[in-house]
This record gives C-alpha cells, sequence and structure tokens, in this order.
C-alpha cells in the first residue's frame, strides 16, 4: 500500500533546510580542499579503490517486484565504484565504511533528478551496514560533518544529538570500527542501500550480496590492500553480486525514515538480479581509465525513474546535497 510520504518533490518547508544542508557540505569540501590536493573532491568517499565496468543480469522474478527494471530479462551495462568512506584518501586499515555505489546505463525515459533528466542513468548507492544510528537527514548531516575533526568528532556528535542519542551514535561508531579493523576484502562484503528506493508502487530496501568467499592479505600493500585483494580476484576471474529486496510492509515494520535495519522475518530478501564484475586487470590503461572515468561521475539516488525513485526524508535530502556537492567539484552527470 502506499506511504503517506511517497513523493518526489521536496515539501517547502524542507527546502531551506535541506539547501542549508548542501551548503554545510560544500563548506565541508572546501575545509578538506588542501587534503585533496587544493581542489574540492567530493563531500565523502574520495577514496577509490577501483571503478569497474560490469553488467546486471535481470532473469525471471516473482510478480512482486516485476517492475521497471526488472519487468522483463535483461541485461544493464553498468559501472562499479568501490570506495572508502572518508573525506581525504586515508590508509586502508583506517577503520571506515566501504561505498559501493553501481551506475546503470541506457535507463529508458528521463530521470527525476532535476536538471539531468537525459542521463538515462539508475544508481544504487550502498555501505557495507546493514543499518545507520538516525531518524532522519538532520541526524545524518550531524554525524557526517562531525567527520571534519576526528579527535572532536564524539563532542560533536553529543552537542549535535543530544547526550542520549549522541552516546548511542558513538557507541555505534566504536562498535564497527573495532570489526572494520579485521576487515581483509571489499569483495567479499554485502552492501546495503540502507533507505528505500520504490519499486513499482511500494517501498523496498536493497542490497548487493556478495557471492564472493575467503578473506584478503592485510599485508598485500598495506595502505592500499583492499584495491590489491581486488586487483588479485579480478586477475584470477570475475566478481558477482546479487540484486536482493526487502518489500515495505507497515509503517511500524517497515519504517521509511531513518537508518533502521528491516527485519528478515517481516521483510524477507528476494532475488531481483546478479551483478557481474569481469575479470581484467586492474592496472592495466584501460582499466585506469575506466576508473578515472567513474571517479569524475556523479552518483545520486535520484538519477533514477519513477518506478525507482527513493522514498522519504533522507532520500529527499540526498538529492539536492549530492547535486550541489557535485556541482562544486565538477562532476560529470553520466
Amino acid at each position: 500500500m502506499p506511504h503517506a510520504d511517497w513523493h518526489g518533490l521536496i515539501p517547502d518547508d524542507e527546502v531551506a533546510t535541506f539547501t542549508g544542508f548542501a551548503d554545510a557540505v560544500n563548506a565541508f569540501q572546501h575545509d578538506f580542499a588542501p587534503k585533496n590536493g587544493g581542489c574540492p573532491m567530493r563531500g565523502f568517499h574520495v577514496k577509490a579503490h577501483a571503478g569497474l565496468r560490469a553488467r546486471l543480469r535481470v532473469g525471471e522474478v516473482p510478480a512482486a517486484v516485476r517492475h521497471g527494471l526488472f519487468a522483463a530479462p535483461t541485461n544493464w551495462p553498468a559501472w562499479v565504484r568501490i570506495s572508502n568512506g572518508y573525506s581525504a584518501p586515508m590508509a586502508d586499515w583506517f577503520p571506515d565504511l566501504v561505498g559501493f555505489a553501481v551506475k546503470l546505463e541506457g535507463i529508458p525515459g528521463p530521470a527525476l533528478l532535476p536538471g539531468a533528466e537525459d542521463a538515462h542513468t539508475q544508481d544504487f548507492l550502498a555501505l557495507n551496514r546493514p543499518s545507520i544510528p538516525v531518524r532522519d537527514a538532520g541526524d545524518l548531516m550531524v554525524i557526517s560533518l562531525a567527520t571534519q575533526n576526528l579527535l572532536t568528532a564524539p563532542f560533536a556528535v553529543l552537542k549535535g544529538l543530544g547526550l542520549g542519542r549522541g552516546l548511542h551514535v558513538v557507541g555505534w561508531t566504536i562498535g564497527w570500527s573495532i570489526k572494520r579493523l579485521f576487515l581483509r576484502s571489499a569483495a567479499t562484503q554485502d552492501f546495503y542501500g540502507l533507505v528505500p528506493i520504490s519499486l513499482g508502487e511500494r517501498p523496498a530496501k536493497f542490497r548487493w550480496k556478495s557471492q564472493q568467499a575467503g578473506g584478503g592479505n592485510w599485508f598485500n600493500g598495506f595502505r592500499d590492500f583492499l584495491r590489491f585483494d581486488l586487483r588479485d580476484r579480478l586477475r584470477a576471474g570475475e566478481l558477482r553480486f546479487d540484486l536482493e529486496v526487502q518489500l515495505y510492509v507497515d509503517a511500524k515494520r517497515t519504517p521509511i525514515d531513518g537508518g533502521v535495519a528491516w527485519s528478515e522475518r517481516v521483510a524477507p530478501w528476494t532475488r531481483l538480479a546478479e551483478l557481474i564484475i569481469p575479470a581484467c586487470e586492474l592496472e592495466s590503461p584501460e582499466a585506469l581509465a575506466d576508473t578515472a572515468r567513474v571517479n569524475a561521475m556523479t552518483f545520486n539516488p535520484w538519477h533514477a525513474g519513477p518506478a525507482h525513485k527513493p522514498v522519504g526524508n533522507i532520500q529527499r535530502a540526498r538529492g539536492l546535497v549530492y547535486q550541489r556537492s557535485a556541482a562544486l567539484r565538477g562532476g560529470v552527470e553520466d
């Protein structure tokens, strides 16, 4: 059943708030520019491990999810960007989230993002965590902008969210940071969309479920071991990820806003497609050119058609904030 929050426009009472968020992220980019060669870069996810060609293979799927890109068996050309989440390049041992951004090309019809209607792309943005401790876009901005200074970040979070919620976020961050220290391979991670998009007339959360097994070698390059693990795996063969979705049930058990994970018992995962990243030599001129091309691209959840429009407060904020952030660094609307 449709949710009351389903619409693609920012309500009047959110425009000023989201514009303020965009201004803050632009200022954040300027502050980090000296650490990124003097030019404003992405607000987050600056360090890419690779930018890769791929294809999304859609087969026969259940009727409930047979919408938009998944209405019939087909293959969509794709690009994949795998990155660390921080706003400047850091060693891969630094406790950080890992991002997985997928851009499908050749999508028919206009996109929803103003100014990019002719892009004919569909973007899926994901992190290697199933949930984040935020209630709305405001919470997300407090946490994100606090990372400008890692020494004072806990105090900025406590000030911005209050003592109770701030301590919860700090505890959550410490917990996943410890687990992150044991990460050896980005290819073996599952990546979650965290906040919903629509699948026809129903919200859905998605994830990329890894088919890869085995760890990686922490000492394989040390500073860049996640890239070197990808290099070794892609030399040996292709990488595969299943695209799966959970469908919205009701506002209580599958809330739209916030970063709460939906229970698999309430909303089981359904497989939609398979992402295939072909084997390649990651250090070849062709692969390096692909990475450069992907790094110049903009990724935005509103690079989407009506069948897969983003849903909720956080998604509405992301549309404006990401577009303004990309414009500042001169990103290419592919």
